[in-house]
Parts: structure tokens; sequence; C-alpha cells
């Protein structure tokens, strides 16, 4: 008979009143299913008070008026059920008022029910990615030149994400959102290619702290030996004349 009452009363007010509520601009706080929210930077004091209209659960209504609803000393949030408003109940009309800029009011075209806001969920998934990965290998008495050894990876991402609940005044109702896939583990999976190669002049410098031994140098000795060589019989020739 309850549950009969609330649908009938819900239906009436869908039917006879706008949607959404409409609040004084001078209000500093916010209604939802949970309660009353001051906004930030203000608490509820001693010289406030709390005015609320609602239909019980077996549809009667009740105008509770005065200092009979208060919300907590230093607090900034009192629930629905501190106010003494039963579940299942349908809430139309807040008023605070108190500490100048606090008074305001809230006028719900289709009523509000108290509840708690919905639990975030969150879910999971995985995705494999590839990418090559280097590794350097600096000269040693066994090995004259440095090497880098170039490996293509595979790893497995593990990602997140949680729901995000926000309250729409313009609604009544709270809003589910998706937030944003964030990494939250890694592993490796396995090499799919690998290959090695002779360190560059540059990466010799930065990884080994040493001037490239590999091909360039080489080369570089080569051509010194070549000038030395022509310089030499340069100098036969002249002391032959």
């Amino acid at each position: 008979m309850r549950r009969f009452f609330t649908a009938v009363i819900a239906a009436a007010l869908l039917l006879l009143a706008p949607m959404g509520a409409a609040q004084a601009k001078d209000a500093e706080f916010t209604v939802t299913t949970e309660g009353i929210t001051l906004n930030e930077g203000i608490t509820f004091g001693t010289n406030h008070n709390i005015h609320v209209d609602y239909y019980d659960p077996d549809g009667y209504l009740h105008r509770v008026r005065g200092n009979d609803l208060q919300g907590p000393e230093d607090g900034s949030f009192v629930s629905w059920a501190d106010l003494g408003i039963p579940e299942g109940s349908i809430i139309t009309y807040v008023h605070v008022t108190g500490h100048g800029k606090l008074d305001g009011e809230w006028k719900f075209g289709k009523g509000i029910t108290p509840g708690p806001a919905p639990e975030p969920e969150t879910e999971t998934k995985s995705e494999y990615q590839k990418r090559w990965e280097d590794e350097f290998i600096c000269p040693d008495d066994e090995a004259a030149y440095g090497h880098v050894v170039e490996r293509r990876n595979k790893y497995r991402i593990d990602l997140e994400r949680t729901q995000i609940v926000t309250w729409n005044e313009d609604a009544l109702t709270w809003d589910v959102t998706w937030g944003e896939w964030e990494v939250v583990g890694e592993e490796f999976v396995g090499t799919i290619t690998e290959r090695t190669r002779l360190m560059t002049d540059d990466e010799s410098a930065q990884h080994c702290g040493l001037p490239s031994t590999g091909v360039p140098l080489i080369g570089a000795g080569i051509a010194a030996l070549t000038l030395v060589g022509t310089g030499g019989a340069l100098a036969l020739r002249s002391r032959r004349r």
C-alpha cells in the first residue's frame, strides 16, 4: 500500500509540476538524494534552520519548519536520515536559512527520493603492445667492438577505468560516466625478433664513455695509414734526388 501511494504521488508530480528544480540565486547549498551539502568553506552553525516539505511513504504531506530540523554544527553535510525523513519519501521543497548568504530555496518539480548515490563500478581490460628495445654491450677483453642488440618485445598491458558519479541538478538524478583508461600493470610476454649491430660513434660515447672502435674508426685508421705511407714515399723520393 505504501508503495502504491508513493507511486501515485510521484506520477501526479510529474504531470502537474515542471521538471527539475528551481534554486534561489543566493542559495549556497546543493540538495541530492543523499541530503543537503553546503558549498565549500561553509558550515552549519547554531543560527540556522532547515525547512522541508515531503510526502512520507504512506502518501501524507509533511511541512517541517523552524528549529525542528538542523544540520550538524561545524559540519557541511546532513543526510535525510539524520533529519528524520524516512526512505521512500518524496521531497518537494527545501529551504535553509541563516548565515546571510546561506539563505536559499529549492523547489522540486518531480520531487526526489532519499537514497544513496550509485556505487562507482570499475572494469579492466588487457591489451598487447610490441616495441623495439635496445641493449648496449660495450667493448671488453673478449670483444673489441661495442654492439647493440635490438629486440622487438611483446608486453601485456593491463588497464582499468572507474565510473564517475555526479549529481545532475536539472534532471534531479545521478549521472554516471566512465573515466579514462589508466595503465595499472605491465607484463613481459616474449621476444619476437632479435638482431645485433655495431655501435655508432655517438652510441659508443654515450653508453660506454669511449670513442667508437667500430667501422668508422677502422676506416679512419686506414685513411691515416694511407697518408703516412704516402708521406714516407715522398720523403724517400726527395732523398734520392
